[in-house]
C-alpha cells in the first residue's frame, strides 16, 4: 500500500532531492492544510493514479463499510 517515489522523479526542495513513500492507507493525511503540511510537486499521473486506486480499495473494502454501517 506504499507508493514509492523514487529520487529525481520530483524536483528537488531548498536543494535537497525529493524520494519517499505515499502512504495510500493514511486517508487522515489528505487535509494537508489541518496538518501543516507543504507543497513540494506535483507527482506525475502514473504515481497519483496508482495511489487513487490503492486509496479506493481501501474505501471499498468490506472492512470499512462495515466500520461505516
Amino acid at each position: 500500500l506504499e507508493i514509492r517515489i523514487p529520487q529525481g522523479l520530483l524536483p528537488p526542495k531548498q536543494g535537497i532531492p525529493v524520494e519517499g513513500v505515499i502512504l495510500s492507507y493514511q486517508v487522515k493525511s489528505l487535509d494537508f492544510r489541518e496538518r501543516n503540511l507543504s507543497y513540494v510537486a506535483t507527482a506525475p499521473d502514473e504515481i497519483l493514479d496508482e495511489t487513487l486506486e490503492k486509496v479506493r480499495a481501501i474505501l471499498d473494502s468490506d472492512d470499512v463499510a462495515e466500520e461505516f454501517s
